[in-house]
């Protein structure tokens, strides 16, 4: 099991520093776009479209790390939905990805939730 773990190290690494990323920008966006005094909020009346700016803010942010080095390195397991997407998909079938994400994922989920 360490020596597993020693391998994919650098995969954790990435992945652990991508899910923080998301985070980050999850409040950042979250603040900029309805903190009542952010210039933003004041100047969008609709909170539907605020909301909806800041659900298309988060997917450019997951995509933008999907395709970096990072995500490439990863895998894209920065989101545990992400882990459980490909663990379910025809590319896994044959047996377990490259990057075996941590067994937190479904802790991560069920957090989330």
């Amino acid at each position: 099991m360490l020596n597993g773990l020693k391998k994919h190290c650098p995969e954790y690494l990435t992945a652990a520093a991508g899910l923080g990323i998301i985070l980050v920008s999850a409040g950042m966006f979250t603040v900029l776009f309805d903190y009542p005094g952010s210039l933003v909020r004041q100047a969008i009346a609709s909170p539907d479209l605020r909301r909806a700016l800041i659900g298309l803010a988060m997917g450019i942010t997951a995509v933008c790390l999907i395709y970096s080095p990072w995500g490439q390195q990863s895998g894209a397991h920065m989101n545990p939905a992400v882990t459980l997407t490909f663990s379910g998909s025809e590319k896994c079938r044959g047996g377990m990805p490259s990057f075996t994400p941590p067994p937190n994922s479904l802790v991560d989920c069920s957090a989330s939730c």
